[in-house]
């Protein structure tokens, strides 16, 4: 379980982090939803021992980072896919960990299949796109199997199948028992897999609820989907028993062109994102037919107030 109490982190005159305390549930995917500037990396700073807090914890079953034996057995994080040395290969990137580790050097190739690398574990690192260098990302936080993963960002500005890559594998960490935290902006993306939400806003707690709470205002039961594998997604989630309907033809939405899409019941936004995890389908678009999760998230931060002196 991840857990902070009183969190707090000031940097001269700015306050980061404001008295945050959340729980983050074993066995669930908890998200950190919040604007750039909400305090989502310094929470995950804190929460890995990167950055001290100026006051309160940051625990992961029951203990700051820095006190757990062999962390990188207990906790794996993707916090900056930029950070590696661009001249080293894969394979070689991920043997330096595990040494620095303390693990088995066996893992290295495991973790390389595990995320579709093991094509490229030779080539310099410097080559990498940046689906690419997310994925060895994950590589590395998987070196120790740990059972708790934390991952910022892994949203903003991919590809779509990227995007739709790490919705699998993040949905796949939860399936084998594993208690994930990822933080990202994207709400849409978030609430199609997310099972519990702790919105952020200059620092500040503004709610934690379940996804489906939160789904529930926005006063809508229809999940839009388009795709650009719309006619399998179709056929994927009939097989699954799920029902759907569908706008037929390309239509024309405030003056631009959009390509079909297919109406699913709100509630079944899981087993949506699930199947097209499964059948690695990308989903260029979600939102809910009448007010979409943006407004809903909008409307949210914008009650919290302005920024924190």
């Amino acid at each position: 379980m991840i857990e902070t109490h009183q969190l707090t982190k000031r940097y001269g005159r700015t306050l980061a982090v404001d008295d945050l305390s959340f729980t983050a549930r074993e066995g669930r995917i908890t998200a950190l939803l919040g604007r750039r500037g909400a305090g989502k990396s310094t929470t995950l700073r804190m929460l890995m021992g990167l950055d001290h807090p100026t006051s309160g914890h940051a625990l992961i079953d029951g203990r700051p980072v820095r006190d757990l034996k062999r962390p990188s057995t207990k906790v794996g994080a993707v916090l900056d896919t930029g950070w590696v040395y661009p001249y080293r290969s894969a394979r070689m990137h991920l043997r330096w960990l595990a040494l620095s580790g303390g693990l088995s050097l066996r893992r290295v190739d495991a973790v390389l299949e595990q995320v579709d690398l093991a094509y490229a574990a030779d080539k310099r690192i410097d080559s990498f796109s940046r689906g690419m260098l997310l994925r060895l990302g994950i590589a590395a936080a998987l070196l120790g199997d740990p059972p708790v993963v934390v991952v910022d960002e892994p949203f903003d500005e991919r590809e779509a199948v990227d995007v739709a890559w790490i919705r699998g594998v993040l949905t796949q960490f939860v399936r084998d028992g594993r208690t994930v935290l990822v933080a990202d902006r994207v709400v849409a993306e978030i609430a199609m897999f997310a099972e519990d939400l702790v919105i952020l806003h200059h620092g500040r707690l503004v709610s934690q609820c379940t996804t489906d709470e939160f789904v529930a205002q926005t006063g809508s039961d229809i999940l839009k989907v388009r795709s650009p594998q719309l006619s399998k997604l179709n056929e994927a989630l009939h097989a699954k028993g799920i029902p759907t309907s569908s706008t037929d033809s390309i239509h024309i939405e405030h003056g631009a062109e959009h390509a079909p899409s297919l109406l699913v019941a709100t509630a079944q936004r899981h087993e949506v994102a699930t199947i097209a995890a499964t059948e690695e389908l990308v989903l260029s678009e979600v939102t809910t037919s009448r007010s979409s999760l943006d407004e809903t998230f909008a409307t949210l931060i914008s009650s919290a107030g302005g920024t924190p002196t």
